[in-house]
This record gives C-alpha cells, sequence and structure tokens, in this order.
C-alpha cells in the first residue's frame, strides 16, 4: 500500500494553480456540494520529508475545518 500513497505525492495537483482562497470562497458559497467536489479534486496529503510518514496539505485542513460535515471530506463515498 505503501506504494499508492508514494505515486500520489508526486502526482502534480491542479488545484494548486489555484489560490486557495478563490477555492474556499468558492466552496463557501454553496458549502453542502462544493467542499464535497473539491476535496474529490484536491492531493489531500503529502509526504512528509522522509516518506514513511504523511500529512494533511492546509487546503485540507481548512476543507476539514471550514465544510458543514467534515466527514464529506475526509473520504470519498
Amino acid at each position: 500500500m505503501y506504494w499508492v500513497f508514494y505515486n500520489l505525492s508526486d502526482t502534480k495537483d491542479p488545484m494548486a494553480e489555484i489560490e486557495e482562497e478563490i477555492i474556499l470562497k468558492w466552496c463557501d458559497d454553496e458549502p453542502q456540494k462544493r467542499y464535497a467536489t473539491a476535496a474529490s479534486l484536491i492531493i489531500p496529503y503529502r509526504a512528509n520529508g522522509d516518506m514513511n510518514t504523511f500529512e494533511w496539505t492546509a487546503l485540507a485542513k481548512q476543507f476539514i475545518l471550514r465544510a458543514p460535515d467534515p466527514k464529506m471530506v475526509e473520504a470519498p463515498s
């Protein structure tokens, strides 16, 4: 399973090209729908230094804090 996370950490995140504040404002307009949609488009974690551990990205943390139901952004349904 480690190789799955390793490959994802090397994948380019197209959402990374958009300022986080713009994404969050867009999500806030229709939070029930948009947080889950946006969460499905980002890479929510990155390798932490030695590639043996992972951490949430700043944007993923904001999704979890700001979404009406954090579970809607933590895992795909």
